[in-house]
């Protein structure tokens, strides 16, 4: 029996921000499928390989057919891309799906660590800066999702992730 609707999820570890699970949700089964390979086109244009590396030509990460899931160690800050799976009989791609993913909890831990160095230290926030940084922050992750659940823009999308990088990684600046 054919796969009938191929198909596909990702999740990103709360404990380890930089791993990736690519779950196979498709319905149906195809006993001649021999592997699949993921892909994932970054919006600079080129493609994410493990550890956050960024090559300019294609890169595939094998997912063996017989495991319903795989953990790939992707990310070194929040990001979108356009993943595409294939599922390979030998050479050939039988199956194809596109999705476009957003992994941002690098984001939202960040985040998380300055509501708990607020807690700790309510005097934080009367820093110049610190709740309109904060909100910035906030509307940043707000429009990169909405970019890319009800619009499809993979380049909008990582605009607003990396104007929270550069807040992240300038953070003596901003808060």
């Amino acid at each position: 029996m054919p796969i009938t609707t191929p198909n596909f999820s990702t999740s990103e570890s709360l404990s380890s921000n930089n791993l990736v699970t690519f779950s196979d949700t498709s319905t149906g089964d195809d006993i001649l499928l021999t592997s699949r390979r993921i892909s994932i086109l970054l919006a600079n244009g080129k493609w994410l390989d493990t550890g956050g590396v960024e090559s300019t030509t294609i890169v595939y990460h094998t997912w063996a057919i017989g495991d319903a899931s795989v953990e790939i160690n992707l990310l070194t800050k929040s990001t979108v891309g356009l993943v595409t799976v294939d599922w390979m009989t030998g050479a050939v791609d039988t199956y194809t799906k596109t999705i476009l993913c957003e992994w941002d909890l690098y984001d939202y831990v960040f985040l998380f660590g300055l509501l708990s160095t607020q807690t700790s230290y309510p005097a934080r926030t009367d820093n110049q800066g610190y709740w309109q940084n904060s909100f910035k922050m906030i509307t940043n992750l707000f429009q990169s999702e909405q970019a890319v659940e009800l619009m499809d823009d993979l380049y909008s999308s990582q605009a607003s992730l990396d104007r929270n990088f550069y807040m992240i990684s300038k953070q003596s600046n901003f808060f």
